[in-house]
């Protein structure tokens, strides 16, 4: 069995195998950056008549395969990856590095093989979230390691929220200082019944020297960073910073408790608008990539109902509801974000006559009704990108999010024939709340995670989750080459409909770190 995730296109088996020294000697046409792969795998052929590994760049292969797509071809002489551009070529050498020993050295054999490969998907993503707890550059260069294996192509770093802030920005040096730092954390559970407050400081953030290290980290490894900076709720980090943002102007604190506060930006106010260009000037110059996050998510409008300002901003525009705020800031910053070449991405809570078409949505939210209006958005020609709480919430216990849910991928089922086109991709996603080591992220990051990208690469009728299992399994060695030591064992990915059930309240309601202790 051929253990390759995700899951190719087409493979054909050839009679024969190839030799190969380790490091293979390689001819690489395409420019593929050495210092991306591990082990010391390749080196130059010298001469390049002698290259056992050969990689090229053929322009004309766009047709067949895309910007994505590659072709690999093992036969007992060499080995030949190419592709229309050089991301194409790199993606057919993290095929190989999986069909290699977890740690070659001497010389290896091979089976000959055809595999011609692309992506189902242009977005294949997985979210972050850092403004919770903070892990630093190393463990995300890990985790862009891990990515780049499974072929996931963009990172979604979500850096802002109630609980921190973990970007730079210069001109607002207060945001980090202040931000950056919160006194508390709740542990434990959501639930107020369950929860306690734990008082130990938790600070951290990201130099602007730090972001652009990390930035070209991921470029290496053909990954596009998205960072977000959630408005205009999610705000109480940047109004412990500066209240005079807010629309109650008090001081507060950094919220160190979990949850959905009334804390908003005062987008009435032309000194948080202001605040917020100048922000994201500075954002889109760190991040090179065309899309900027803006949130819009979970906003509150108990304070804009009574801002002297929010209410003349709804009443000069005539919105209908103090809620249409969310929407208009939305579209005064993605007109900001459009004006520096950037795609603004918002929640799809978002959604509302009134938001500019070239918005792309990124949908998350568990109920059916909210899910009808961006199956509408989706006939009506906005691009989504979809990332179903049932589906791809990582945080959550497996008794909540079974991998083999994860894997089945059943919302795009729900997506009109019509409409699938404009579905731009899919995501997971890793919340921090009860996230605050790397050990708990590779846990419930793993093998979801790699089940998802699966979804974002593999055509539906090629997948198969047992199949995928057995892949899974035999990967393994390769994957704790790179550092990813703890993922969850299958027995805890797919819990019994009996067990499901019987933990389901203490998993999520009582304790959320319930089930990784039971197996550990």
């Amino acid at each position: 069995m051929v253990s390759i995730i995700p899951k190719p296109q087409h493979i054909q088996r050839k009679q024969g195998d190839i030799q190969l020294p380790i490091p293979i000697p390689i001819n690489d046409g395409a420019g593929i950056l050495m210092d991306t792969f591990p082990y010391g795998l390749f080196r130059p052929a010298s001469p390049v008549e002698n290259a056992l590994l050969v990689l090229e760049i053929d322009p004309d292969m766009n047709n067949q395969l895309g910007k994505e797509g590659y072709q690999l071809s093992i036969a007992p002489e060499r080995i030949s990856i190419s592709a229309a551009e050089r991301v194409g070529v790199f993606y057919g050498v993290q095929t190989l590095k999986q069909l290699l020993p977890a740690k070659p050295e001497g010389k290896i054999h091979l089976p000959c093989l055809e595999i011609s490969d692309r992506p189902r998907f242009e977005w294949r993503g997985f979210l972050l979230d850092e403004a919770r707890h903070f892990f630093g550059i190393q463990t995300v260069k890990r985790v862009l390691d891990w990515l780049a294996f499974f072929k996931i192509n963009h990172f979604h770093w979500h850096l802002t929220d109630y609980q921190g802030w973990r970007v730079e920005i210069e001109k607002y040096p207060r945001l980090t200082e202040v931000g950056g730092r919160r006194s508390s954390s709740q542990q434990r559970s959501f639930s107020k019944r369950y929860a306690y407050m734990e008082y130990t400081s938790h600070e951290g953030w990201y130099s602007q020297n730090e972001i652009r290290e990390i930035v070209s980290y991921a470029a290496a490894r053909n990954i596009t960073i998205v960072p977000e900076i959630d408005l205009p709720g999610h705000f109480s980090a940047a109004l412990a910073a500066y209240p005079q943002l807010g629309c109650t102007k008090k001081q507060m604190e950094v919220r160190g408790e979990w949850g959905i506060f009334k804390d908003v930006a005062c987008v009435g106010s032309l000194e948080t608008r202001e605040f917020l260009y100048n922000v994201l000037d500075e954002v889109a110059d760190l991040f090179p990539g065309p899309y900027i996050h803006l949130g819009g998510d979970e906003v509150k409008s108990a304070h804009w109902r009574s801002c002297p300002d929010c209410r003349r901003l709804k009443d000069e525009h005539r919105l209908e509801s103090f809620a249409q705020l969310n929407p208009w800031i939305m579209n005064d910053l993605g007109d900001f974000m459009r004006q520096k070449a950037k795609i603004p991405i918002v929640w799809n809570e978002a959604l509302d006559p009134m938001l500019e078409r070239n918005t792309l949505i990124m949908h998350w939210t568990p109920h059916p009704f909210t899910f009808g209006k961006t199956r509408q958005a989706l006939l009506d020609g906005y691009r989504v990108v979809l990332q179903p709480f049932w589906e791809s919430y990582f945080d959550y216990a497996h008794s909540l999010v079974p991998m083999q849910r994860v894997h089945r991928a059943k919302t795009l089922d729900k997506i009109p024939p019509s409409a699938i086109r404009n579905v731009l991709g899919v995501q997971g996603a890793l919340w921090t709340e009860f996230v605050d080591n790397e050990d708990r992220l590779q846990w419930n990051t793993f093998p979801r995670l790699a089940a998802k990208a699966e979804v974002g690469w593999s055509q539906p009728g090629g997948r198969s989750y047992n199949d995928f299992q057995l892949r899974w399994r035999k990967l393994q060695p390769q994957l704790e080459g790179m550092g990813l030591l703890n993922p969850a064992p299958l027995e805890a990915c797919n819990p019994s409909f009996y067990r499901r059930n019987m933990a389901l309240v203490h998993d999520v309601l009582r304790d959320m770190h319930a089930e990784q202790k039971r197996w550990e």
